[in-house]
Order: C-alpha cells, then sequence, then structure tokens
C-alpha cells in the first residue's frame, strides 16, 4: 500500500504525477502511471537520487546533466512532485494525509 496510508478497501486505478522543476521558469510536466503506487516508488525513486561527483555515462537511473556538478558537497536539482490517485481513491488519500496535517481545508469549514 502506499506510504500516505491507502487502505486495501479503495480500489486501485491510474494516476497522475506533476512534476515542478524549482526553478525561475517553474514549468510543470506530467506523467501517467497504472497505480498510485507506481506513480508514489517513482517519486520515492527520484526524491533519494544523489547527484554525481563523477560521470554518470552509461549508468542507467543516475542523473544526467550537461555541466559538471562542482564543489565540495552535493546539491540535487530541486524537484517537486505530487502524485494524484483516481478520483476513488481520493477519500482515503485525504485521510492519510489529513492524520498528518498534510491536508487542509482553504476555507475553514469543519466537515465530518
Amino acid at each position: 500500500m502506499a506510504s500516505i496510508g491507502l487502505s486495501s478497501a479503495a480500489h486501485a486505478g491510474p494516476a497522475r504525477m506533476l512534476i515542478i522543476p524549482r526553478s525561475d521558469t517553474n514549468p510543470i510536466a506530467v506523467l501517467d502511471f497504472d497505480s498510485l503506487e507506481d506513480c508514489e516508488a517513482t517519486a520515492d525513486h527520484v526524491a533519494q537520487i544523489r547527484t554525481p561527483n563523477a560521470s554518470t555515462l552509461g549508468l542507467p537511473g543516475a542523473w544526467k546533466a550537461n555541466f559538471k556538478y562542482g564543489g565540495s558537497y552535493r546539491q540535487e536539482p530541486r524537484v517537486a512532485m505530487l502524485c494524484l490517485p483516481s478520483v476513488n481513491e481520493i477519500p482515503a488519500v485525504a485521510d492519510g494525509l489529513k492524520a498528518k496535517d498534510f491536508y487542509r481545508d482553504l476555507y475553514g469549514e469543519k466537515k465530518d
């Protein structure tokens, strides 16, 4: 099950990932997945990949760049990702997010 607490009672469906590079232009890329679990696993994977101190040519899954990463410390590219569940999974996902205080009501209305 997804790390945000998707219950087994939910009906799995397709998911969409929004990718927002944290730069001056902030374009958004969209990827489609067969399931929320696949989307979340991919987002977790990308979030954990370290930048290289050496060439990554021929190394699958590593960051690729047309410049040399320099300095004495690594600074990963700033990318934010959000997996959007299928409509029927939203209530279970929202419950998991509410439990961690990662979900809000913009208008302050309390709903049971």
